[in-house]
């Protein structure tokens, strides 16, 4: 059973290298007499942390923690024995890292939005910056044999701001997104969207981004930071 999305929010802050997104995924459930269990899975890199995950039923906010899996499945299901709306999510350690979420007992109507905050170093592809949205957070249905595109379409927004130490020379941005504000220095830029297209990619470059440097990121409504040394190799001609 494939649970349609309703929206999907994208907020991210890029300060240099490091970036910190909010991803917020609204599903609904569309029958009007059976509640599911869905189960979602979007790729995480080595070097990405995720900082913060809760989902809100309705109008009722699910915290997480973190538990021991066996002690975590359990109480999954138990929740879910008891008729209650109960959220899981397990990090893969296998080489191809992902997180994986099972939300049960989505009652007939409810909807769900599962909000995720994740910290990630950029990669530096072809001299820039690289802020690069897995396609997860905007899925084309029609990759699950879904036919009736109409049944699946949802509400999409996208907002980046990249604060520099140092201008940005260069910024290259997806397909049919815009730059919606900036200041005089192009420190402090502020790039929109809200068209889904088939990749979503963002590149920058700035002035000193060759300059090894210190970056580091708190998450909202926490005391943990994290902390990340960039520095970008330069291969001098033979």
């Amino acid at each position: 059973m494939l649970l349609p999305l309703s929206k999907v929010v994208v907020k991210c802050e890029i300060c240099d290298s490091l970036a910190t997104t909010q991803v917020e995924l609204t599903y609904n459930n569309p029958s009007p007499d059976h509640p599911y269990e869905c189960t979602y899975t979007f790729p995480l890199d080595k070097t990405t942390v995720l900082a913060k995950f809760e989902a809100v039923i309705d109008e009722r906010v699910v915290h997480t923690k973190v538990v021991e899996k066996e002690a975590a499945n359990e109480q999954y299901e138990d929740a879910v024995a008891a008729g209650n709306s109960a959220v899981l999510a397990e990090r893969s350690t296998k080489k191809d890292e992902t997180m994986t979420v099972k939300l049960g007992n989505l009652m007939p109507g409810q909807s769900a939005t599962l909000k995720s905050t994740i910290i990630s170093q950029l990669e530096v592809v072809g001299g820039h910056y690289a802020f690069l949205l897995p396609a997860a957070f905007y899925p084309d249905y029609r990759k699950h044999g879904v036919k009736d595109r109409a049944s699946f379409v949802y509400e999409f927004s996208y907002e980046v701001r990249i604060l520099s130490q140092s201008r940005i020379t260069n910024l290259s941005l997806p397909s049919n997104f815009i730059i919606a504000a900036q200041n005089d220095s192009r420190t402090d830029l502020l790039v929109r969207g809200s068209q889904v297209g088939r990749t979503i990619d963002l590149y920058y470059r700035t002035v000193d981004m060759l300059i090894p440097a210190l970056h580091y990121a708190t998450v909202p409504d926490s005391e943990q930071v994290a902390v990340a040394v960039s520095l970008v190799p330069t291969f001098d001609p033979v």
